[in-house]
């Protein structure tokens, strides 16, 4: 059940091409950083590719988990089961999961009102823009807090705080035989778990909490709350790759300075397998930044070029009209830039491939302009023709 309100205000034309004039300044700059982003990722791409392959070169697959001082200093892969022997719980609450776990995590969720907002904007003859923003408030559980003196309108969607907040505890003496795991590798240790509500028993819950906990079959109300827990229990099977010293691992160190190699994997899996997986983990990083360096440029090139769209949306059908070549103009420009950008940062690393790149970029640039010119003798007459 909920309610809903809207609001509309309206934008002069004068203070859109105002608005657009000074968004020229932040898409020159994010125009500039997208070729910062191409060039890092690609050289970023090429180091940890090396890193990576050194790192498989030198690594010694060891058996068992004993510690051998022979290997100190090494880079070894080693598989093992993780576990540990502290006792990890929701001290505050009270709840102590049975058995060992390595990890344990503490969820809140508190019945609330949400605000949904949403926008429509139209474009009026002139050039005034006119934009309906409709609020909806609805009573929904979620994990976040809902602020409710940020709503647009706070009266009668009042939300209390929740009396207790989600967290999680990890175990601090992580051991796999007679290795004992640094924390920012056991922290890589995941699977967790839900625990089924029957098994949650609270010792210490105080009663401002235990008042508002929801009851199954009940009717629910603005700040009943819902607790649930997961876990990762203890031993799990883990693989590793990493620098011993002593009877610990540390970050094995690369040729390459700011590359270091320190890896956790779940399950029993090989040091090739390993290796496998960083590079193709390495490999879709690089492919979503520069999706990210392409979007930049393109999002860029639309913000300088915004104030000709605005001024041609006095008649809305030809601002729509213009904002669409304006996208076109954008794309084109962009895709031939990235793959050149992309291209250089080759040259730099890898020459081959650059020279390919470079290539591309070209041909798609004179794609661009050969159909440019195809279009403009289409639009031409022909000789004699009355134009």
């Amino acid at each position: 059940m909920g309610d809903s309100y809207s609001e509309v205000t309206s934008v002069s034309w004068f203070d859109r091409i105002k608005k657009s004039i000074a968004g020229i300044v932040g898409g020159f700059v994010l125009f500039v950083a997208s070729f910062g982003i191409l060039w890092w990722n690609e050289g970023n791409f090429v180091k940890t590719k090396k890193a990576l392959e050194e790192g498989a070169g030198v690594t010694i697959a060891v058996e068992g988990t004993k510690v051998n001082s022979a290997n100190e200093g090494k880079l070894i892969h080693m598989t093992g089961q993780a576990e540990t022997t502290d006792t990890v719980k929701d001290g505050e609450l009270g709840f102590s999961p049975t058995g060992k776990v390595l990890y344990l995590s503490r969820t809140v969720e508190m019945y609330q009102w949400v605000e949904h907002t949403k926008e429509e904007t139209r474009d009026k003859l002139g050039g005034s823009q006119e934009t309906v923003k409709a609020y909806e408030y609805k009573k929904e559980w979620s994990i976040t807090y809902q602020d409710s003196d940020k709503f647009d309108t706070p009266e009668g969607h009042r939300n209390p705080a929740f009396p207790v907040q989600s967290q999680s505890w990890r175990a601090q003496n992580v051991n796999v035989g007679e290795y004992q795991l640094p924390t920012d590798l056991s922290s890589k240790i995941s699977g967790a778990k839900e625990v089924p509500s029957n098994e949650i028993k609270y010792t210490s819950m105080s009663g401002s909490v235990r008042s508002r906990l929801f009851r199954e079959g009940a009717t629910e109300k603005v700040g009943d709350i819902r607790i649930s827990y997961s876990l990762i229990e203890s031993p799990q099977q883990v693989s590793i790759i990493a620098q011993q010293k002593g009877n610990t691992f540390t970050r094995y160190q690369t040729s390459i300075e700011e590359k270091t190699i320190f890896m956790l994997d779940m399950g029993l899996r090989t040091k090739e397998e390993m290796y496998a997986s960083a590079h193709q983990a390495n490999s879709m990083m690089t492919w979503l930044l520069r999706l990210a360096g392409f979007l930049a440029m393109f999002f860029g090139i639309q913000l300088m070029l915004a104030p000709i769209a605005v001024i041609a949306d006095i008649i809305p059908i030809f601002g729509g009209v213009v904002s669409f070549g304006v996208g076109l103009i954008a794309a084109a420009v962009s895709l031939p830039l990235t793959f050149i950008t992309i291209a250089l940062a080759w040259l730099r690393f890898r020459p081959i491939t650059g020279i390919i790149l470079i290539i591309v970029g070209v041909g798609l640039s004179a794609g661009v302009f050969y159909l440019k010119g195809m279009m403009g003798k289409k639009d031409k007459p022909a000789d004699g023709a009355v134009a």
